[in-house]
């Protein structure tokens, strides 16, 4: 939409211009551009530096050269806008009206740039103009819904940047607003319009929900039937429609949706002038389709034409611009698959070349640079070229942490992080692969793990030192992080456009604060002795995580797997070679309690366990105090037992007859963990122990068992000396209990949520606590000693795609500040939890309170049920197996299933086995320091 001419009593020269610009909004001349522009010059330049008339006139001029940028892409133009519409702001009184128009202007100039050079700095001084000018417009201006769209666009665009779900609801209620203010018959209601099918398209693409996209398409098609056939704007509208059926097909899969798709694609070329600033866009966007279509119909001029498409795209977008990586993975998408089809190598030569291009252009968005990076290590992979592989990797795990800002809430954090799955272990691999350093291989390994636990770690660090060395960074530090865990945004749904603007603070307020947080946390590392403040642990550091015994890294990668292992005296590596991510991956399809045989067990300890625990020379029955290790399993590595692995029926060829197994979600926890709460000699036993047991649990079965684990940990903990207290079993009761406590055990039923992990919880009468509502708890300060998480799946995730972040209810305990959790891995037994926790206690009450006790006491409780397991198969004749699931299968139905096809039911927290005798002691697990 052109840019509105500023009213002013002018000179002829001004009338001449203003009339040249009504001209281009007609026809979309460009000659009629250039005349206003002339014009308007001429008429500044006749007028004195103190004349009234001279901001008019600035501003006047300022949108030429905006209008002519928006035609032809010329910077300079812009350039000359952004300086005229400074000036004319200067010029004009704090008191005058105009004022808004400008800054609303001036907001629309730093947004273009921003969407042609990538500057962040030019978005964010975009939507404090467009604040600003929003905050002084009252409801009755006739341009206040122009001013609405332009600060919905900006912060449209900072969504797509950044990742913050609330900029994108914004963004939308701000059109919404918009579109209330236009009336039926305004010409200005397509291009309010279009901006909400567009807003909606983004919805669509960060929630997967179906809803907002055939929204979005109806809009874009509402947005067509108030287009005029000669509408500049119409174009962009084709596009939108385009990419909205072109969504739908990914869905749909439906090839009337991507022929559409095509056709609108095509249309909007069309009706593009050839130096159109936004035909690279298109021409991308049509190469997607065909390449989709390609994908599905296989004809091979379809990849013809997608190339030729995107080839153009590339040739003319110049190397700055913010598109340019997501054009250049595009394309090399598309030589991929035709070097696949015609076996040409000079297509997978230059699809390399494109890859890397896209991987270095510094200018376009991380993730963009991240998208192509998995392919091209591939490439390079396959070649065996592996230091051009790890030079890539290299540069890929440099960028995973600029993928979240620490403005971002965790659930934006998930969405981003999922894009990455897997790269930082491929990249661990490939350091290994080019003959690089263990410590280089665990250092980009984790690069790419528990990103949203840093985020929370640096929360709730010890700044001690830092307090008193540099105390006012110290308290900006603490500050700006107390601000980011406090904020809360809660838009009213009120569309006045005074509350827009207030609302607009509110959400920027958790942005800016995060800004501003980068920017102390800089500053303190430009100190002495804090180089490293929040940064990954040094080699040194490393081994002083295995200060109580060695660390061992399970890194899975299609490449190779490899234990990468700490020591208190070095860093060593076996690699795994009958372990690969296929079995794995296959395993883990179907990993629950009814599909945990000993079958598994046995292959776990002959592709992991066994060779790491002979590696480290753990090769029998320990004669004396017992050995202990921290197991870091990687990737889908992660939902599995190791500590469980081996040959249980003869020997000692087991994990549990030779170790004492902990686990950590990643070393940068375990030493943080360490430096932050570890006390070398407890200076007082734990005083206050809360104990809840959800017998009788609203919508879940019952578990008789429950009461009885509580009644039974009262007398030990009294034994303990501990203060038994026991709370309402409500959300607020047990959260309360949680700020004094330093034992924390909870019997009832638990929940893994499988797409967001955040939303996995234990269950109360009134509500759940969450994993998000456990990390918005800061125990640190009392540093409580244990949590024991008596129930189903406390320690698993469903979504692959969030493994390395470990956010799960065990973890989430860790983070709020417990030394150490144990929990279950699935589905546990109600009568077995009773004598797990009793066993566990009953060890604290023999060995006293410590760091040890806690493992070792869980260790020897699984040690105990497994020799009654062992003690009950030979009595009835030795191990019976089901053949039948000892591999395991993706069409393999669960006990659970065929349970209730004979209309049987059972405890849910009930494990079978195909052993007939299942195996309740193998899911128990303890994450400490």
């Amino acid at each position: 939409m052109a840019s509105q001419i500023f009213p002013v009593q002018a000179s002829g020269c001004n009338d001449i211009g203003v009339q040249y610009h009504i001209e281009y909004q007609r026809t979309g001349d460009i000659k009629a551009i250039d005349a206003s522009i002339h014009q308007f010059q001429k008429a500044l330049d006749s007028t004195f530096p103190d004349d009234p008339i001279r901001p008019g006139q600035q501003f006047n001029l300022a949108v030429g050269y905006l209008n002519r940028f928006r035609k032809r892409g010329d910077l300079e133009d812009l350039k000359h806008a952004i300086l005229l519409n400074h000036q004319a702001l200067k010029g004009t009184p704090s008191n005058n009206q105009s004022r808004t128009w400008l800054l609303h202007n001036l907001s629309g100039c730093y947004r273009e740039r921003y969407q042609r050079q990538g500057a962040l700095t030019d978005l964010d001084y975009s939507i404090q103009l467009g604040r600003e000018s929003l905050q002084h417009t009252p409801p009755e201006d006739v341009y206040l819904a122009r001013k609405l769209e332009s600060l919905s666009l900006s912060y449209l665009s900072r969504f797509w940047r950044v990742g913050a779900l609330r900029d994108l609801n914004y963004s939308i209620q701000l059109s919404r607003d918009a579109l209330a203010q236009t009336p039926t018959d305004d010409p200005g209601r397509s291009y309010r319009l279009h901006c909400l099918a567009a807003s909606y398209g983004y919805k669509f693409r960060q929630s997967g929900v179906l809803a907002d996209l055939n929204y979005s398409i109806q809009l874009a098609q509402e947005t067509l039937d108030y287009t005029l056939a000669d509408d500049l704007d119409q174009s962009k509208r084709l596009t939108t429609l385009a990419m909205g059926y072109r969504d739908r097909f990914r869905q749909s899969k439906l090839p009337e949706d991507i022929d559409d798709s095509i056709e609108l694609y095509k249309s909007a070329l069309e009706k593009s002038i050839p130096d159109d600033p936004d035909r690279a866009r298109r021409l991308q966007g049509l190469a997607a389709s065909y390449s989709y279509r390609f994908r599905q119909g296989k004809a091979l001029g379809d990849l013809d034409h997608a190339i030729e498409a995107g080839q153009e795209a590339l040739e003319i977008t110049s190397t700055n611009d913010p598109i340019r990586a997501q054009l250049l993975h595009n394309l090399a998408a598309t030589y991929v698959y035709r070097y696949q089809n015609t076996d040409n190598k000079e297509d997978l030569d230059y699809a390399t070349q494109l890859y890397q291009e896209g991987l270095d252009s510094s200018d376009s968005p991380v993730l963009d640079r991240i998208h192509g990076s998995s392919y091209l290590l591939l490439i390079y992979g396959q070649a065996e070229n592996w230091t051009q592989a790890y030079e890539a990797a290299y540069t890929t795990t440099s960028l995973i942490p600029q993928i979240t800002q620490r403005s971002l809430e965790n659930s934006d954090k998930q969405h981003r992080i999922a894009a990455i799955v897997g790269l930082s272990s491929d990249a661990a691999a490939i350091a290994l692969n080019a003959a690089k350093s263990v410590y280089e291989a665990i250092r980009l390994q984790e690069l790419g793990r528990g990103i949203i636990a840093d985020s929370l770690n640096g929360m709730r660090l010890d700044i001690s030192e830092l307090r008193g060395l540099h105390p006012e960074l110290a308290y900006e530090f603490f500050q700006y992080n107390d601000d980011l865990a406090r904020s809360a945004v809660s838009p009213s749904q009120d569309s006045h456009p005074n509350f827009s603007t207030i609302a607009s603070y509110e959400i920027d307020r958790r942005y800016n604060t995060g800004r501003k947080l980068e920017q102390v946390i800089e500053t303190i590392r430009s100190h002495p002795g804090f180089e490293r403040f929040l940064l990954a642990p040094t080699e040194d550091e490393m081994k002083s995580a295995a200060i109580r015994g060695p660390v061992v890294i399970l890194n899975v990668s299609r490449y190779r797997c490899d234990a990468l292992i700490v020591e208190r005296h070095g860093l060593r590596h076996l690699q795994l070679h009958g372990l690969h991510e296929s079995d794995i991956q296959n395993y883990a399809a179907t990993l629950d309690s009814s599909s945990v045989t000993t079958h598994l067990l046995e292959w776990l300890w002959d592709t992991i366990a066994g060779p790491v625990l002979d590696f480290l020379n753990f090769t029998q029955f320990p004669a004396a105090d017992w050995p202990r290790i921290w197991w870091i399993p990687t990737g889908p590595l992660a939902k599995f037992p190791i500590h469980a692995a081996g040959y249980h029926a003869t020997g000692s060829n087991t994990v549990l007859d030779r170790v004492v197994s902990n686990y950590s979600s990643s070393i940068k926890a375990l030493f943080h963990f360490r430096e932050n709460q570890l006390k070398v000699e407890m200076p007082g036993l734990p005083e206050k122990a809360v104990l809840v047991g959800m017998q009788n649990t609203p919508g879940q079965t019952m578990l008789p068992f429950a009461s009885k684990e509580i009644n039974e940990l009262r007398g030990i903990c009294a034994s303990l000396e501990l203060q038994v207290c026991m709370p309402p079993p409500n959300v607020d009761g047990v959260l309360s209990s949680l700020r004094d406590c330093e034992v924390f055990h909870f019997a009832g039923h638990g929940e893994t949520d499988p797409s967001d992990p955040s939303k996995s919880a234990i269950i109360l009468e009134d509500g759940k606590i969450t994993v998000a509502s456990l990390l918005q708890r800061n125990l640190y300060a009392q540093k409580p000693f244990l949590a024991y998480l008596s129930a189903c799946s406390t320690g698993r995730m469903k979504n692959s795609d969030l493994m390395d972040e470990g956010l799960h209810l065990i973890a989430a305990c860790q983070l709020a500040g417990f030394q150490h959790v144990i929990g279950t891995l699935w589905e546990v037994n109600d009568k077995s939890c009773v004598e797990i926790a009793r066993r566990t206690y009953e060890q604290l009450r023999q060995e006293g309170i410590s760091h040890r006790s806690i493992g070792e006491g869980l260790h020897h409780a699984c040690r105990s049920l497994r020799s009654r397991w062992i003690a009950k198969n030979e009595e009835r004749g030795g191990f019976k197996r089901c053949e039948g699931l000892q591999k395991v299968s993706q069409d393999s139905i669960s006990t659970r299933e065929l349970e209730a096809s004979q209309g049987e039911a059972r405890n849910p927290r009930d494990v079978m086995s195909c052993d007939e005798l299942p195996l309740y002691w193998v899911p128990y697990v303890h994450f400490g320091i």
